[in-house]
């Protein structure tokens, strides 16, 4: 307007809910538009920088995560509340409760799980160690690595607890059809054996002789 020595304009931009490194663009006044008495100043270009307000946060699909020892793996799933225009790397550690990392009851980590730009979801494998160990309900923890995020991802802290349940089954019988003694020895001797693997937990056998009490071994 007539008089006029300042004027302000908005630039369109859109919001979304992706997760953008900070962008910018340029801003160029037009010549051909002005009056042929009006000529462009020094400052022809401005930058127009905007910057990203969508911070996103991870964590685990569910809070438990129950899995057979002779699967011999778990897949705990990591997800996104939005996605990201850029790769993101999580590192995931594990915690011993009852179970024992290092390849004992499974493999402890660490676990880098990799985002894809535009994922929201990553499902990363835990392997689980199948030994011929009878052994009763095991448990580990997990949880993300927070000081390794970018500083726009925050963890939300939860931590699933991962039950490893022993499917093994042991057998037990006599190591022979017949045992002979003495009458006067005053007992006989009588091997039991527990055959396909090792017990990590006492096992007590009851036998009962066909005219007595129940005896345990």
């Amino acid at each position: 307007p007539a008089g006029v020595t300042s004027q302000s304009f908005g630039v369109p931009i859109f919001d979304d809910d992706t997760l953008e490194r900070n962008e910018n663009f340029s801003v160029i006044i037009n010549s051909a538009s002005l009056p042929s008495d009006v000529i462009i100043g020094t400052i022809n270009q401005t930058t127009i920088l905007v910057i990203d307000n969508d911070p996103i946060s991870v964590q685990f699909s569910q809070q438990s995560y129950n899995v057979n020892e002779d699967d011999k793996q778990v897949e705990p799933v990591l997800v996104f509340s939005n996605p990201s225009s850029f790769d993101i790397n999580v590192q995931v550690m594990s915690i011993n409760l009852t179970a024992s990392g290092r390849g004992v009851d499974y493999d402890s980590g660490p676990y880098n799980v990799a985002f894809s730009a535009g994922m929201t979801s990553a499902t990363f494998n835990v392997s689980i160690t199948d030994d011929s160990i009878l052994e009763d309900i095991e448990t580990f923890s997990l949880t993300v690595v927070s000081n390794l995020l970018p500083i726009e991802v925050s963890y939300d802290n939860n931590r699933p607890n991962i039950t490893i349940m022993d499917t093994h089954v042991l057998t037990v019988e006599f190591s022979e059809t017949v045992f002979r003694g003495v009458e006067s020895s005053g007992s006989v001797p009588v091997t039991l054996l527990l055959r396909g693997g090792t017990s990590a937990f006492d096992v007590t056998v009851t036998v009962i002789p066909s005219d007595q009490s129940p005896l345990s071994a």
